[in-house]
């Protein structure tokens, strides 16, 4: 960079602004994230941003751009490193304009007819499936003039998101559990309307005569699973474990809240294990609908109070000398052994315990209450470190706040593939 800018100031007129375009993907659950594949994605996107801003500091320029991602406002599974590079980019625009210099971040949407996604048809599908629309060629020129006009340079405002997205459609994949990330919190209306009321819905299905009853539960578990995975409900084996067709732990979560607030009956957060087909939830939820008993039964597990919280619960994964206790949360329907790149990664001689999935826990509040207890019989004079993957993410975010308010000090709170806002 250095060279090109002295090429520049030898033989061309004076600089008078500077566009970052650069993107390179890679991506991963943040668990196969390791160094190199992390700095592939930020070197040439923000470590080059802060090349360029440090080079030409002092250059009396008129526009310095620099192409952000959506994806540092909403976030997007598996893009851990694009959306930290991301993020990078808009505090540089912003540090910059309080240096007094020009500096404008422009988070984009989903680009089409040319590029990356118009490239990739399967990807475009999934983007509007998500609620994303393509923008185009004269969307993008359109947002450009508008963006670096003079009054808008002139303006406080570092970084502006250019997108073109279905609200409405996009906060369905944020429903559960308050998944809605504080950004899109007044952008997305709370209250969606469904197509048949709670009531409705197992009303019709607990009068219905016997014969029919299995089939509705389908039908009804089967819109339910489309909705959640964004794909039509034909497609959907019966017998086939939903986690096989792509129900994470985090959509685990969004679909047990779909089932709650119509059929008014609870998931447990462990009753979505990797094995459940929709065939074996239908037959569990009906005979729950219908008040007889089920060995299977989802809510039956939920519906039992937790054994009274220890230190034992805790699991321990690494012996340490000195430094505050780590504590990893598993995911829903998950294990520790996620974990199991990470431990040898970490720097520092502090212990390690997990939080193995607990199994009978109402939700996710009260389980993340029984931590909190579980982690103060522990460590009752010691802060702690808090670290959750997906649906553990949460539930890492939420015990830290009961432990804040109990009066024990959290040093650090780690959020993987997940946004507890």
């Amino acid at each position: 960079i250095q060279e090109l800018l002295e090429t520049v100031q030898e033989s061309m007129p004076p600089l008078a602004g500077v566009f970052h375009l650069a993107m390179v993907l890679d991506d991963a659950f943040l668990t196969n994230l390791d160094q190199e594949r992390f700095f592939k994605v930020t070197r040439p996107k923000s470590h080059a941003a802060w090349h360029l801003h440090r080079l030409t500091q002092h250059c009396p320029l008129d526009l310095f751009v620099l192409f952000s991602s959506a994806s540092a406002a909403v976030g997007n599974f598996g893009q851990a490193n694009y959306a930290a590079a991301n993020a990078e980019l808009e505090s540089l625009a912003a540090h910059r304009r309080q240096l007094g210099l020009p500096a404008t971040a422009i988070a984009w949407g989903v680009l089409g007819e040319v590029g990356y996604v118009a490239e990739r048809e399967e990807l475009g599908e999934s983007l509007e499936k998500l609620g994303f629309t393509p923008m185009s060629v004269a969307d993008v020129r359109n947002t450009l003039d508008a963006v670096l006009a003079p009054e808008q340079i002139a303006g406080q405002t570092s970084t502006v998101v250019a997108v073109r997205v279905d609200w409405q459609l996009l906060g369905q994949k944020f429903r559960a559990a308050q998944q809605t990330p504080g950004l899109l919190s007044d952008l997305i209306t709370k209250a969606t309307v469904e197509e048949e009321s709670s009531s409705g819905i197992r009303e019709s299905i607990t009068t219905a005569d016997p014969s029919a009853q299995k089939e509705l539960m389908e039908n009804f578990l089967r819109s339910r699973v489309a909705r959640v995975l964004g794909m039509s409900p034909q497609k959907l084996d019966v017998d086939r474990p939903l986690s096989e067709m792509g129900l994470d732990s985090l959509m685990a979560v969004e679909f047990g809240s779909l089932i709650e607030a119509d059929l008014g009956t609870s998931l447990s957060v462990s009753a979505l294990s990797r094995d459940v087909t929709i065939n074996k939830l239908s037959h569990t939820l009906l005979k729950t609908l219908l008040g007889q008993s089920a060995d299977e039964d989802p809510s039956s597990e939920s519906g039992e109070a937790l054994q009274e919280p220890s230190s034992d619960w805790l699991v321990p994964l690494r012996k340490g000398t000195e430094g505050d206790p780590l504590i990893l949360f598993a995911p829903a329907g998950g294990d520790l052994g996620i974990y199991d790149h990470l431990l040898p990664q970490l720097d520092g001689e502090f212990p390690v315990f997990g939080f193995q999935m607990a199994t009978k826990a109402k939700c996710a509040d009260d389980l993340s209450r029984k931590y909190a207890q579980a982690i103060r019989a522990a460590f009752p004079d010691r802060a702690v470190q808090l670290l959750g993957f997906s649906f553990g993410g949460l539930l890492a975010a939420r015990t830290a706040g009961h432990l804040e308010q109990s009066g024990q000090p959290v040093r650090f709170v780690g959020i993987m593939e997940c946004n507890p806002a």
